[in-house]
């Protein structure tokens, strides 16, 4: 009994002294993990990306009259502005990095590599990169061994689940905002909308993981294929993969506000445009 008591006395002793040491990141250290991982630089252009992503929409399906299409984009990019994106991002960040975890994530990140490989993603972030990607995506999926490399990439990072799920959450919010706006007395069928939703999971699912391993390829298409390789072994390591998934999840919690925002200024406009 008193070796047991012993062992249980020093297990609680090293996990103790695990958390302690494991020092939550400084404002300062989170800074530069920010500005040296491009993020935000990456999210700077996210309200120009939001709107040309709605116009290229509306070419498809031009049902919206041109008043109503400008607010739209108006509540938007207000709902998608990266001051708002990024301190909820840094504020997640913060929660789950610790101070430990920088000095290897700065290694790479300094590195001419990591430079090469950020600089390339934030090259590719704005709303004309999207252009040239879509309309080069039949070229550059074309490339057999570099969609190979994006789809690995993919699997480690996901950010094609993460979209479907984003997606699925926008439709939800805009939906009941607009039904709510323009039938105030009629409760929403939600769940006959969500039967909808769910029989198009399929071909979200498809159109996502299509998207994210075009970006992919686009991104690193100038990139020599072994340091695409050196870059995967990068995003396997523990401290890369943890701030992978706090990043998502900072990413997620912010969109989602985002996403509410917007379905509320929706819902006014429409609202208005019903009275009208």
């Amino acid at each position: 009994m008193k070796r047991i008591i012993k062992l249980t006395a020093i297990i609680i002793i090293l996990f103790v002294a695990s958390t302690v040491w494991a020092e939550k990141i400084t404002d300062k250290s989170l800074d530069k993990l920010m500005d040296l991982s491009g993020m935000n630089k990456q999210f700077s252009g996210i309200s120009g990306m939001i709107v040309m992503g709605m116009e290229q929409a509306r070419k498809q399906t031009p049902i919206i009259g041109d008043k109503e299409f400008e607010n739209i984009k108006r509540v938007s990019a207000e709902a998608f502005s990266s001051e708002k994106i990024l301190k909820i991002l840094k504020a997640e960040l913060k929660k789950k990095i610790s101070e430990a975890e920088t000095k290897n994530l700065f290694a790479w990140y300094e590195s001419d590599l990591g430079k090469k490989i950020t600089a390339a993603e934030v090259k590719s972030s704005t709303p004309m990169a999207y252009q040239e990607m879509m309309q080069n995506a039949s070229v550059l999926l074309k490339d057999v061994e570099r969609v190979k490399l994006a789809q690995k990439i993919n699997s480690f990072i996901s950010s094609s689940d993460m979209i479907v799920q984003l997606q699925m959450k926008t439709s939800i919010a805009v939906f009941v905002a607009i039904s709510i706006a323009m039938e105030p007395d009629k409760k929403v069928n939600l769940k006959a909308f969500k039967k909808n939703l769910k029989a198009q999971k399929p071909q979200f699912v498809k159109q996502a993981e299509q998207m994210t391993i075009l970006s992919l390829v686009y991104s690193y298409r100038d990139i020599d294929v072994k340091d695409i390789e050196k870059y995967i072994k990068f995003i396997k390591n523990p401290g890369t993969k943890n701030l992978n998934e706090s990043g998502i999840r900072g990413i997620k919690k912010a969109i989602n506000h985002s996403i509410k925002l917007m379905a509320k200024s929706l819902g006014q406009i429409f609202k208005k445009h019903h009275k009208d």
